[in-house]
């Protein structure tokens, strides 16, 4: 007597906590990622310093950047992803000075990174600029190096 097989149906699969795992998949990718900031454009050494105070300079709006080409050859300037000429640099600075009363000019915090090469007259010329705007809040970007024991 032969026996007939029952078909077995699959399981269904349950698709009610689909839209769960995409959206914490979605968040976790949001968290994780971390957003395009601009790259210099310039070649800088930053100088070295034992005396170095960390702060969070990644989130700051406005990051300048002073150095040399990438030929070597003139000292140029960049601010956030721009290289800019210094009377451009004097327009982006008026415009960001603008709408802003005296009291918030003095809480924008501008980062430089200077290369430790360039001579100091352009990095004058710039910190002349902000002073006309009122932006007085600089912050230098450098190297901190471990101070030797025994020196």
């Amino acid at each position: 007597m032969p026996f007939k097989r029952k078909k077995k149906d699959s399981p269904e699969v349950s698709t009610a906590s689909l839209p769960d795992i995409i959206f914490m998949l979605l968040f976790f990718f949001m968290t994780v990622t971390v957003l395009r900031t601009a790259a210099a454009q310039v070649t800088i050494e930053l100088p070295e310093t034992e005396t170095a105070i960390k702060v969070n300079h990644e989130a700051s709006e406005y990051n300048i950047y002073i150095g040399e080409e990438l030929d070597r050859e003139n000292p140029k300037v960049q601010i956030n992803e721009y290289l800019v000429s210094m009377k451009q640099l004097d327009q982006i600075l008026s415009d960001i000075s603008k709408p802003l009363m005296d009291f918030e000019k003095m809480e924008v915090p501008i980062y430089f990174r200077v290369d430790r090469n360039v001579k100091m007259d352009i990095v004058y010329d710039v910190k002349l600029l902000l002073r006309k705007y009122g932006l007085r809040k600089i912050n230098y970007i450098v190297k901190n190096v471990q101070r030797k024991e025994g020196i």
